[in-house]
């Protein structure tokens, strides 16, 4: 990890890379067809909530080795380094717990002293591996020690202790892992015992597998009659597991049903979980990173050590590798003390400050900030500096990545968490030029990075004592454990290095009977470590006259671990053969120890660091906008009174939108399920029922969720879709996007917030035509919308369409004739026509819509100031989504920019209606229709109830539909947004509306009431907005979190969305297959008959035509590719049909009542409206408030705008 700056060094520098690259070049040509091909990737997990996996893109066969090995970089006591300090008020959060090793099994035990702590940073697959223990297919290996003392000595080489001498060490593969597969390792037991906040302690361990599939083989030898095994096995899940011995793990892991047993006797419990832990290779090229295009090697820079080497030919451009970063907020955290002994307090206490941990050397960093990011990725940490020759350059990736988080590159540092151990960025690693095959890699690791070498370099000054150092590797190497050994008067004439220390097997100690020349130092004693020894001296050497061999008596030293301290046990053992001696480092005697080695970050470079992390606020290079200066932060979209007579409110954009150009940031998409049979009293007659968000919904079957339920879908979509407006002749956003589905990593078995928020959301559309600065935006809402408000004759789309080429073909053929026009015109009165009623009403516009289009008349009225937009409309682009920093809330609300306290940060219209609307009963379904079952029994509220205002003593409810308001989560210690009533006639608010009753807003379809949210105090971009849901709110969450038990099919759950990411490219099992292997019980497949070839339609072509089918058979080698037969279900049943079909024409969806939407029991619980804001007319007679502000004043009025 360090330069060769010197020029005179050059020479030999690129004589080394020409040597170097034609050695991998032979390599490369002995087996070129593999090495161009990456056979590993960094991606998500297959296991929920695990983060970043790693997974092969080849078969592995037990005993291959994995991984091309990484650098081991120990770390010293971080605990104890950091204690009594400003980081050790809630106890010290390591940042590295999740990504190390103890240090003692891989050889670290020597570097530091007796009942201190060593852990071992590995990169690569040894951070990135994740443990599922039923899943264990990998070992790790222990790394390579080679400190390079034979050319790199502290002597007289000053990057001597700059870099880790422990190395490589490729993990080794214990169980067949499938292309696709991805690679798990034993953390141990005690791993998961330790973390009972996240694993219960009913959880499987590693060990607990191993006895369940001991037990499944007991459990068939034992009980032999068939018809008994399952009625014993059952007895044992159900009754022994699952109500007596609930705390068992093994019983845990064992399969939940007697089905699954045979398949995990013949392949091993393994075999359960296989499939679920594979994803497929095109997926892993998509999705991933690859994590093997790195290999090390000897540094062509001869004071580097280790350097990265190319494995293949790398182009242009490409990404290398990508790496997640484990963040330090504090640089501070990896200084180290001296520590000494206070008498007085009886405990060790610092003394000064030394060199920093040699970890540091491997993080990125920057003079200006405090921040440090760790890479973890395989081989990153191999590349060292080298200004002149650099071939590789940073870069952050896109968002999502490897779970990079863009939104922390805009939070400056004071708004982290310290206590937050999650990876939230991560890095890659691009090519800025062709690299060859064998090529070393360079960085620039920053200017002020090589001023601190050069400066080290200059000031470096050996103490003369170095000249006689030489490491226990070295000296155990040269003298191969054959040596004679001193005696303490040879010793006294002839001492050793003074860092080397003799230690004696473990095997001599009191507590073994070994023979002493049975003792191997390959054999460990603990299967855990390896074998260490004890501290021992020789006392004499004598020769066996029989034999000839020389012996030893030797006095060891042992010391262990009391109850009130250190105990000390010394004791002699005589005729003790040299093999069982060996010579060790003494504890913090090796390189890294050296208190003048080099320490400093990799430097980010300026162009990608972020300004938020800065110390010193970067001067803007601009001057400031108009609006900056005022404080008031910049706007690209309001909600203000629309341009259509009567229609209330609209959307309006400040900017001009080109065609093709994105229209928002995207909002929740909430869906009702079967309103109108839930509110369905009569078993005859349909209820009427007000529901004020019929206005505001869209139709599932537009976005696809038909599946959801049998009968109706509706989807409430704030934002955009449920504030724009409806002008046929001036539609300019594309109506075709749908809401993303994305579950925020929440899973119904482990998140109690599971089914509380709506998976779908975003769904950002475009625009569909250009649109000036100050354009109101319209979507088309479809021509039944006017047929089911009696406007039979309003134009749709495909009228305008004809319209537009009935102007060109009369201004071509009949020319210009006004009295024809105006004729034409008149025949409206006579015949009414969609078609006629899309000419523009006079001639002059007949001739300029002809010219251009129709829409270019209409724009002129469709359009406001920017100016008249911000004095008079609400902001709706002051929030975009994002996954929350919260536990178990799903997204959140994050701010786009900078808002100063007091900001509006959005208007929003709100909903009126009845809780009574959202209740949901227990239905009889009949063959079209259903009805409540009788007794009626509730069995929960729409989801729509988590977003909406009301209050636990009022059945009034208060939906709002502003841009992004939606995603703002509850947080009462961190609420940064308070909510007023907006000033009256501002987006909608009529003051008089809060003097009126529920029962009197009941039957108006008229939106009078609007929310402001105001600014509490100074949020930076990227910060997440909170709001205080109110103690209602609060206890009921308490409640729902006491309550919760996820139910047992729960942990088999796999949302239709994750398989079909799963199942991308793979070929789908046949009806036969399935019943082998099935797919999740909540899953089904649907065929899409548009895609069928010979599927005749009559008329509209419908885009997805999707209908439940089974597939019969896979035929793999057709002349065109895969295909399927398969049999479709037409109308339930009423027509069959079989078909063959391509694989794009098939896809999964979630079985009826089965995604989250419909978990019970879940959380459904209004967000508390604030006291001051309810009229005593919305309380409910009985209520205490009620009586409490019964002879108050009069309803509270709007607020006024602090703005």
């Amino acid at each position: 990890m360090v330069a060769c700056t010197q020029y005179v060094c050059l020479f030999f520098r690129l004589v080394l890379i020409i040597n170097t690259n034609i050695l991998f070049r032979a390599r490369a040509t002995n087996d070129a067809e593999s090495e161009s091909i990456c056979s590993l990737y960094l991606a998500k997990s297959t296991i929920e909530n695990a983060g970043i996996g790693v997974f092969t893109a080849v078969p592995l066969q037990s005993g291959e080795n994995v991984g091309n090995g990484d650098v081991c970089i120990p770390i010293k006591d971080l605990e104890w380094q950091n204690e009594d300090t400003e980081y050790d008020i809630m106890g010290f959060a390591n940042p590295f717990a999740d990504y190390v090793w103890y240090g003692d099994p891989l050889g670290m035990k020597q570097e530091i002293g007796p009942f201190q702590r060593i852990s071992a940073f590995w990169p690569g697959l040894n951070a990135a591996v994740n443990c599922h223990p039923a899943m264990l297919n990998t070992e790790r290996a222990t790394p390579r020690y080679d400190n390079f003392d034979d050319s790199l000595h502290r002597s007289k080489d000053p990057s001597v202790g700059s870099f880790s001498p422990y190395h490589n060490g490729s993990s080794v593969v214990t169980h067949f892992i499938p292309a696709g597969g991805e690679l798990f390792t034993s953390y141990g037991d005690r791993w998961f015992e330790m973390r009972l906040e996240k694993f219960p302690p009913n959880f499987p361990v590693p060990s607990s597998f191993e006895q369940a599939q001991r037990f499944l083989q007991r459990f068939k030898r034992h009980v032999k009659v068939p018809e008994d095994q399952q009625l014993v096995y059952d007895f044992i899940i159900h009754e022994i597991r699952n109500h007596i011995w609930t705390g068992s793990r093994f019983l845990h892991a064992l399969p939940n049903d007697f089905e699954s047993v045979e398949m995990a006797l013949e392949h091993g419990l393994r075999s359960l979980f296989q499939e679920n832990a594979t994803r497929s290779v095109d997926w892993l090229r998509e999705h991933g990173a690859c994590i093997d295009n790195i290999l090390p090697g000897r540094s062509t820079i001869s004071t580097a050590g280790r350097g990265a080497f190319a494995k293949r030919f790398l182009v242009k451009g490409s990404t290398i590798t990508a790496s997640p970063l484990i963040h330090m907020v504090n640089s501070e955290v990896l200084d180290m003390h001296q520590f000494y002994f206070d008498m007085d307090a009886k405990t060790f206490a610092k003394a000064g400050k030394v060199a920093p941990q040699l970890v540091k050397n491997y993080c990125l960093g920057h003079n200006d900030t405090t921040i440090l990011l760790c890479p973890y990725g395989s081989g990153v940490n191999y590349i060292n500096h080298n200004q002149s020759l650099v071939n590789v350059r940073l870069a952050w990736p896109q968002d999502g990545t490897l779970n990079h988080e863009a939104k922390w590159l805009n939070t400056p540092l004071a708004d982290w968490r310290p206590h937050d151990k999650k990876t939230r960025l991560a890095i890659e690693y691009i090519a800025i030029r062709d690299i060859s095959p064998g090529e070393e890699l360079f960085l620039d690791y920053g200017d002020e990075w090589e001023k601190a070498y050069l400066d080290h370099v200059e000031a470096w000054n050996p103490p003369p004592e170095f000249t006689d150092y030489v490491s226990a590797a070295s000296w155990n190497l040269k003298h191969n454990r054959q040596d004679v050994l001193r005696t303490p008067e040879e010793v006294a004439e002839q001492p050793y290095p003074d860092n080397l220390q003799l230690r004696c097997h473990g095997g001599l100690s009191s507590a073994w009977g070994h023979k002493y020349h049975a003792l191997t130092w390959d054999e460990n004693l603990d299967k855990y470590n390896p074998e260490y020894g004890h501290e021992c001296s020789v006392i004499r050497r004598h020769e066996e006259r029989s034999t000839g061999k020389i012996m030893y008596d030797v006095n060891i030293t042992e010391i262990t671990e009391g109850d009130s301290g250190e105990v000390v046990l010394e004791y002699e053992r005589r005729r003790v053969p040299r093999s069982t001696m060996k010579w060790f480092d003494k504890p913090e005697t090796t390189d890294m120890h050296l208190p003048n080695a080099f320490r400093h970050a990799i430097e980010i470079p300026d162009d990608i660091f972020p300004d938020a992390w800065r110390i010193t606020p970067r001067q803007p290079d601009v001057p400031l906008s108009s609006k900056e200066a005022t404080g008031l932060p910049e706007c690209d979209m309001y909600l203000a009174e629309s341009t259509i007579p009567n229609a209330g409110l609209g959307l309006f954009t400040t900017k001009p939108l080109s065609r093709g150009d994105f229209v928002g940031n995207g909002d929740v998409a909430i869906l009702s399920t079967e309103v109108d049979w839930h509110n369905q009293e009569d078993d005859e007659e349909p209820a009427e029922f007000f529901d004020m968000t019929h206005n505001y919904v869209w139709d599932g079957k537009s976005f696809g969720l038909t599946n959801e339920v049998l009968g109706d879908v509706h989807v409430f979509w704030p934002g955009i879709n449920a504030a724009v407006n409806f002008n046929p002749f001036l539609v300019n956003v594309d109506s075709s996007a749908v809401p993303d589905f994305d579950d925020a990593g929440l899973h119904r078995s482990t998140h109690p917030g599971a089914g509380a928020f709506s998976t779908y959301h975003k769904g950002i559309p475009r625009a569909s035509r250009n649109i000036p600065a100050g354009g109101e935006l319209f979507k088309d809402y479809g021509i039944s919308w006017f047929h089911e408000r009696d406007k039979p004759y309003m134009p749709g789309l495909d009228d305008i369409q004809d319209a537009q080429y009935l102007l060109y073909q009369f201004f071509y053929v009949v020319g210009e004739r006004e009295d024809v026009y105006n004729l034409i015109l008149d025949i409206r009165g006579i015949w009414p026509s969609r078609l006629l009623n899309a000419l523009p009403g006079s001639y002059s516009d007949g001739q300029t819509a002809a010219l251009g289009e129709i829409a270019d008349v209409f724009q002129p009225n469709a359009t406001r100031s920017v100016q008249w937009l911000e004095e008079t409309g609400r902001c709706m682009d002051h929030i975009v989504p994002g996954t929350s920093t919260l536990e178990n809330a799903g997204h959140g609300a994050f701010a786009k920019r900078f808002l100063p306290k007091g900001t509006v940060i959005s208007g929003s219209p709100v909903i009126h209606m009845l809780k009574e609307v959202l209740e949901m009963y227990d239905l009889v379904y009949a063959k079209a229709t259903a009805t409540r079952r009788r007794p009626w029994n509730k069995s929960g509220y729409q989801l729509l109830l988590n977003y909406c205002f009301g209050h636990d003593e009022s059945r009034l409810l208060l939906c709002p539909y502003g841009s992004g308001v939606n995603y703002i989560n509850h947080n009462a210690s961190l609420a940064n947004v308070r909510i007023q009533w907006a000033p009256n006639g501002t987006v909608g608010h009529n003051s008089s509306w809060l003097s009126l009753t529920p029962d009197e807003m009941e039957w108006n379809y008229k939106q009078n009431l609007a929310i402001d949210y105001i600014a509490t105090k100074n949020i930076e971009e990227g910060e997440e907005l909170f709001l205080d849901y109110g103690p209602f709110w609060e206890v009921a969450w308490m409640e729902h979190l006491r309550k919760w038990k996820p139910k047992k099919e729960s942990s088999s759950y796999l949302s239709a969305a994750a398989m079909n990411q799963i199942m991308a490219g793979n070929p789908l099992r046949s009806e036969d297959e399935q019943r082998e292997q099935p797919y999740p019980y909540n899953v089904m497949l649907q065929c899409d008959r548009a895609m069928i070839p010979e599927v005749k339609y009559v008329g509209w072509v419908p885009v997805n035509d999707l209908h439940p089918c089974t597939i019969l058979e896979r035929n793999d080698h057709p002349p065109r590719g895969r295909n399927y037969k398969v049999r479709i279900n037409i109308r339930e049943g009423e027509k069959i049909e079989e078909h063959y079909i391509s694989r794009e024409g098939i896809q999964f969806y979630d079985r009826p009542y089965t995604s989250d939407l419909h978990i019970r029991p879940t959380f459904r619980h209004s967000i508390g409206l604030p006291v001051d804001m309810v009229p005593s007319a919305w309380l409910d007679s009985q209520s205490s408030l009620f009586f409490a502000t019964k002879e108050s004043a009069p309803p509270p009025q709007a607020q006024t705008d602090e703005l």
